[in-house]
């Protein structure tokens, strides 16, 4: 079975407490075909004290004790190598995970602090940058504000000679209207004058 169906990832690798759990798992495995081995040891005395003791056996019935040591031997040898093999080959593919995971972690924690060296560098620039805007506009501001009032006075000062000059043409067109009205009269007395001598 692969590491990957028997433990659950995490950021960038296996779960280590898992890959503890497993590894105590496979040891136990190991000391239970140690004990499987001890019993089948003990088997085997038994059936060397039963064939010992047998009395009449038929030559092809006769078991080569040796040879079923040996081979009883072999098979749980063999069992176990390639148990072994397997698990090895298991171990060692989890520990260039963890490995793989620590190197990785290592890479990580060096981008996140480029990373936060970066992001602070640009806050501090996109900070300098609304100082200098808010800056700019606030002198705008002024300026019009300036202009403005610069405005407003110079419109009321036009308003203020306007309305002087209006009232200076205003009594001067009622002097002259009362001219007129004098000159009107001067013009009907003369009539009546002459009137009066034809």
């Amino acid at each position: 079975m692969s590491a990957s169906g028997i433990f659950k990832t995490e950021f960038k690798g296996y779960n280590k407490k898992e890959v503890i759990e497993y590894i105590e798992t496979l040891n136990n495995q190991l000391e239970s075909l140690k004990s499987e081995l001890d019993v089948a040891h003990s088997e085997l005395e038994k059936y060397k004290v039963e064939l010992g003791n047998e009395d009449v056996c038929a030559p092809e019935q006769r078991v080569d004790e040796a040879a079923l040591r040996e081979q009883l031997y072999g098979e749980i040898k063999a069992e176990l190598e390639a148990q072994k093999d397997a698990e090895q080959t298991e171990l060692d593919a989890l520990r260039k995970k963890l490995e793989d995971y620590d190197n990785q972690k290592d890479i990580i924690a060096e981008l996140m602090i480029k990373a936060k060296t970066d992001a602070a560098s640009i806050c501090k620039e996109a900070e300098d940058r609304s100082n200098e805007l808010l800056s700019d506009t606030f002198d705008k501001f002024l300026k019009a504000r300036d202009d403005f009032s610069l405005m407003r006075k110079n419109i009321e000062a036009g308003k203020s000679e306007m309305e002087t000059r209006i009232s200076a043409l205003s009594h001067y067109l009622n002097d002259f209207s009362r001219y007129l009205d004098i000159l009107e009269q001067d013009i009907e007395n003369t009539g009546d004058n002459f009137k009066r001598n034809i």
